[in-house]
């Protein structure tokens, strides 16, 4: 898989990483994820659209009195289906006009919640272990506190720190967003009680293509 972050960018990351975790007595772990879910039915969203919008337009010719042979008709649905189609597979920004911010939002939850499993993110030995998680196609990011420091970071810190890193990433500016990120957190993980699990435990930064 082709790196999202160049060598220069996760030196950089992995060295605001080391210094948050050596000055706060915790764990961190970035991950960069490609996409969260396949979204199957983008294509079949974009398809009907496709037709739909092809067929208004044909009736407002009619309408005007113009005319199309009936294998003409239909051949000018099923391209105006399949382009709209093929456009959701090549151009991302454009699936993301069929993508509901909802279900995106649920799916990168979900993709970090099995992040955390498989990696063992909140298995340290004070729980005081953090999970950022951007999702490039779906422009999400989601941030994830084990119990250790959930004291430390209420929902409304955690949005401040997500609003802060989103016009970097609707920018394509992958490193910047983290960039920010670590540094909105500086602030309220400098209460925390330093945790006595010591040593880099856990990887700083991910990176997978996901679904």
């Amino acid at each position: 898989m082709k790196s999202m972050l160049t060598d220069t960018e996760r030196g950089r990351i992995d060295a605001a990483v080391r210094a948050l975790e050596e000055r706060h007595g915790l764990q961190l772990v970035v991950a960069v994820v490609q996409r969260s879910d396949s979204y199957e039915e983008l294509p079949w969203k974009a398809c009907a659209f496709g037709v739909s919008t092809a067929a208004g337009l044909l009736m407002v010719m009619l309408a005007g009195g113009g005319g199309f042979e009936p294998l003409a008709t239909i051949a000018i649905l099923l391209a105006s289906g399949a382009t709209a189609a093929l456009l959701t597979v090549f151009w991302p920004a454009c699936a993301r006009l069929f993508l509901s911010r909802y279900r995106a939002a649920t799916e990168v939850h979900q993709y970090a919640q099995s992040m955390i499993l498989e990696n063992g993110i909140f298995a340290t030995p004070d729980h005081k272990a953090l999970l950022l998680l951007v999702s490039l196609f779906e422009h999400q990011v989601v941030i994830m506190p084990d119990r250790g420091l959930v004291p430390y970071l209420s929902q409304e810190v955690l949005e401040g720190v997500i609003s802060a890193m989103e016009p970097h990433l609707k920018k394509g500016r992958i490193a910047d967003a983290l960039g920010m990120g670590l540094q909105q957190l500086e602030k309220p993980l400098s209460a925390v009680t330093p945790g006595a699990a010591g040593g880099d435990l856990l990887p700083n930064i991910l990176e997978e293509r996901g679904q």
